[in-house]
């Protein structure tokens, strides 16, 4: 929610039509969308935006790109774009835009839905070439920075919303993190769909929750000449009564599960006037579809959707759901939910077998409109926008007389015919389905069927908490988040430690070790506290150093769901010699760490936490570990949550499992499992290992691959088949960030003058597969095997239809200290893929960021000319892997007998 407002409010800075003096705390000024005599769309707000971009650095002759934060402010005399401002009946838009040269705009789009106004997107468009703004940036083009939730708010239409304490949203570009801009905006105000032309703000305010809570207020409004229109209206002063909106990003809920939402939908059965279909659940959809790059009109790639709810005001289509399909033996009900201007479907199909005596949720079915942007953005365009996809086997089944309750939720997959690579996830969550039912009430009947997810809730005491060991002493960090009112919105603790494995200038490899980084400073223009998703960014714990970690909060639980970190080698003494001086950023996503009910908090005092750091793409270090111990963790802690003393509690303690004593059938059960999988891959390396003597050698069979091989004195030294693909993302000719993916190259040719074969050393070079490219494949060996040891790649734009910046520059990638596509001597390596992450030598126009190579079934037989029989090398090496398993098998036994012994003492102590 917090994300949707900030983009909301950006978009309303840049939508100004007319100004307006307005009477409340701050003197805000008010932006108008006016279309003949009706005033559609007022706006009022004070905005400032924190804005990070790729900036251009250089140390000696060694130029670098890093993230730069500028700060951006809604200038009062911004103006409205009036061409791109819209008043029709169900999609109203205000852009702001900049005075002066360069076209900074700022956007808000509503939309309005059954009775209500619903804020849908809000996005930034920038333009870097302002120096003034974005000094050394990287590039002059305009980007956009957008919100990526499908609803920032949600009020009635007859109201405005308002919140004069502020709000905070993150908007996304194209590009990703760290890049991006976070709004800032205080003293409010948001009115769309107005049929007046007058420029006061009408109705009852709804009311954020952040504001300090009033049941009425006085409000006089008056109105001046604006400076862009060209009337002037005085409104007398009026008397309004305020109320609390439960759409705002401050509300946080206080149950320690989702409550199960308010509406029910319903099929009636036109025949017995009962309600036959009763369904009431909370849904969210990812959908995957095919996405366009804005600076590359010819480049497609998979994207996923922003975030698409199914809202509590969705609409049953009461002549597409029926009650009485099938036949007698298998009798079909189907419930179909419709909302949005683009009238997304959601249908739910019933079957029951009369057999079993159970009800089946049979099908999910979803439809949407690919034409709806904020959904889904730089969409590519189809003829046919209407797209449907549908899960795969039944949902799940239910005995008759009973109803399905599942609160903590799952997921279903959906998928799109036709489509390989498309999909959709649909989020259950809140669940209660019924259905072949004839009561003429709406409400769920007989008892309830609880999943598996559902089932600690009967537990009277789920929760072991920390009353009962005495408290060990904390050593770390607090750091906390606050409201407005003071109160606490995030409380966490932790003891960080930090160990990378870093590239020396020597091109060795480092160990870099800082045990204890408890110093850090909380940066709060870019932490925020939201209903679902809360920012913690903590500095200053190193020079250039910056943690960044997000919480989320899904079906009742909370819990750290990423970690970003900013680091830069050459400012610690911890990493001396380091090749790469410049800021670096690494990601750690898709988590679910530290997980606690909702109301709760989770403790760890006795464990701690690692977290290996996505290398992918990473020229400075080759791994990079946080360790995080002493956690204690509350988040989303409820706004008007009590304070006693003046501080606030953790509330209930969840605590890891390292703090609480487990039961012996575990590791007893672990033991036993490693064990039979020690047994097994035995055997099935043996009878492996026997299949491939009975087979020897095959020769290399193209197979849809290019085939190549380098001959010396006569003999056959080395010889390779695969199909090679190429990604490469860089800079074009319009200062664009470009990705190219080109696949099935196969009319290379080996280059022979650059390709040799030595006794213990061997190159294979391919050439013309692209014009000027050449490809270099080196093999070393041991005394019983060969393998891939280095990869190079040199290539240049020219002759491409690449549209890079400069065509003529020749550039390098490699790959090294690799040990790929190996086999014994004699023998052929035969795999399906591989790909491989190449490092860029040469960064000169136009910049290259990444490279990366795949060989699909790849086939290999280096050394050829060895006189070594696959055979006889491969006959007798059964007694290292025999070995190895029994040993392993002593050391788990020996485990599991010390491991029982040392908690039978433990407990008698």
């Amino acid at each position: 929610m917090e994300f949707h407002l900030f983009l909301l409010l950006t978009c309303l800075s840049s939508l100004a039509v007319a100004r307006t003096s307005v009477s409340p705390a701050a003197e805000a000024v008010t932006w108008a969308v006016e279309e003949g005599a009706v005033t559609c769309v007022l706006v009022s707000f004070d905005a400032v935006l924190a804005v990070t971009y790729p900036a251009l650095f250089s140390s000696g002759s060694i130029n670098f790109t890093k993230p730069e934060q500028t700060t951006v402010a809604l200038p009062s005399n911004a103006v409205i774009d009036q061409q791109s401002s819209s008043c029709s009946p169900t999609y109203q838009r205000i852009v702001l835009r900049w005075p002066g040269q360069f076209s900074h705009k700022l956007s808000i789009d509503f939309t309005k839905e059954s009775q209500n106004t619903v804020v849908k997107s809000l996005s930034f468009e920038y333009d870097l070439s302002d120096s003034n703004l974005f000094p050394n940036a990287t590039s002059g083009n305009a980007t956009i920075a957008r919100s990526n939730e499908k609803v920032l708010l949600t009020f009635p239409a007859t109201s405005y919303w308002e919140c004069e304490t502020g709000v905070a949203i993150e908007l996304e570009t194209l590009a990703g993190e760290p890049y991006g801009a976070v709004l800032n905006a205080t003293n409010v105000r948001l009115e769309a769909f107005r049929t007046a032309s007058d420029k006061a703000f009408n109705g009852v305010p709804q009311v954020c929750a952040a504001d300090p809570s009033t049941t009425t207020s006085s409000t006089t409004t008056s109105t001046t000449t604006s400076t862009t229109t060209t009337s002037s209206t005085t409104t007398s002063p009026t008397t309004q009564t305020t109320t609390t909106s439960s759409t705002t990003p401050w509300t946080v809920p206080t149950t320690t599960l989702s409550p199960p939402p308010s509406a029910v939908w319903s099929v009636k059965d036109t025949r017995t006037g009962g309600y036959c279909v009763l369904a009431a659940l909370d849904a969210q959809f990812t959908i995957y579809f095919n996405a366009t790059f804005p600076a590359a009109p010819n480049t497609t790639h998979i994207a996923p959707s922003h975030a698409l709810t199914l809202p509590s005001t969705a609409n049953v289509v009461q002549d597409q759901s029926y009650c009485d399909a099938g036949s007698v033996l298998a009798p079909r009900q189907r419930i179909v939910l419709q909302w949005g201007t683009y009238k997304t479907n959601l249908t739910l199909t019933f079957a029951q077998d009369p057999v079993t005596n159970t009800t089946t949720i049979k099908e999910v079915q979803l439809q949407y409109d690919l034409n709806d942007a904020a959904i889904f953005p730089d969409r590519t365009p189809l003829e046919n926008n209407i797209v449907t996809a549908v899960s795969s086997g039944q949902i799940d089944t239910i005995p008759n007389h009973m109803y399905k309750q599942c609160l903590t939720g799952f997921t279903t997959l959906l998928k799109i015919n036709g489509e390989k690579d498309l999909n959709a996830t649909m989020a259950w969550s809140n669940v209660r389905l019924q259905a072949f039912r004839n009561q003429t009430t709406t409400t769920f009947e007989g008892n309830a069927d609880v999943c598996q997810g559902d089932q600690h809730l009967t537990t009277p005491t789920p929760f072991i908490t920390s009353t009962a060991p005495p408290p060990l002493p904390l050593s770390g960090a607090f750091y906390n988040l606050t409201y407005p009112n003071g109160s606490q919105c995030l409380m966490v603790h932790f003891d960080l430690g930090i160990t990378a494995m870093y590239y020396k200038k020597d091109a060795t490899v480092g160990n870099g070790t800082i045990a204890s980084v408890n110093n850090g400073t909380i940066n709060h223009t870019l932490s925020w506290c939201s209903e679902n998703r809360s920012m913690l960014v903590i500095e200053e714990f190193l020079p250039s150093w910056r943690l960044k970690m997000q919480f989320d909060n899904w079906s009742g639980k909370a819990y750290m769901s990423m970690v970003q970190l900013k680091y830069n080698l050459h400012t610690s003494w911890k990493f001396p010699d380091a090749d790469e001086h410049a800021d670096m950023w690494m990601n750690a996503t898709s988590l679910k760490r530290w997980s606690s009910t909702l109301g709760h908090s989770y403790k760890c005092l006795t464990r701690q936490d690692t977290l290996k750091l996505d290398t992918a793409g990473q020229r400075a270090v080759e791994s990079m570990t946080l360790y995080l111990g002493q956690v204690k963790l509350r988040a989303f802690v409820p706004y008007n949550e009590t304070i006693t003393n003046g501080t606030q509690t953790w509330g209930q303690e969840e605590e890891c499992g390292m703090d609480v004593l487990t039961n012996d059938i575990v590791p007893i059960a672990v033991g036993c499992a490693l064990a039979a999988l020690v047994v097994i891959v035995l055997i099935a390396y043996v009878i492996g290992r026997r299949r491939n003597r009975a087979r020897g050698y095959e020769s290399i069979s193209p197979g849809g691959s290019a085939p190549y091989q380098y001959r010396t004195n006569e003999t056959t030294c080395i010889r390779a088949a695969f199909g090679l693909g190429v990604e490469v993302v860089y800079t074009n000719k319009d200062k664009q960030v470009q990705s190219i993916n080109v696949t099935g190259l196969n009319d290379g040719r080996v280059k022979n003058d650059s390709s040799y074969c030595y006794e213990d050393l061997q190159l294979l070079a391919v050439e013309d597969f692209l014009p000027g490219w050449v490809l270099r494949l080196q093999f070393n060996k041991t005394t019983t095997e060969y393998f891939l040891s280095f990869v190079d790649l040199g290539f240049n734009f020219n002759g491409s239809n690449f549209n890079a910046l400069d065509d003529t520059t020749q550039h390098y990638a490699q790959n090294y200290n690799l040990k790929e596509l190996g086999a014994h001597l004699g023998c052929e390596h035969q795999s399906s893929s591989l790909q491989l992450d190449m490092n860029v030598v040469n960064e000169t126009a136009p910049p290259v960021t990444s490279v990366r190579l795949i060989f699909n079934q790849p086939k290999v037989l280096a050394f050829a000319n060895s006189g070594i029989d696959c055979q006889l090398a491969t006959r007798n090496d059964y007694t290292v892997p025999l070995v190895v398993g029994i040993s392993l098998c002593v050391l788990i036994v020996v485990v599991i007998v010390v491991f029982l012994f040392g908690r039978r003492h433990y407990r008698k102590l």
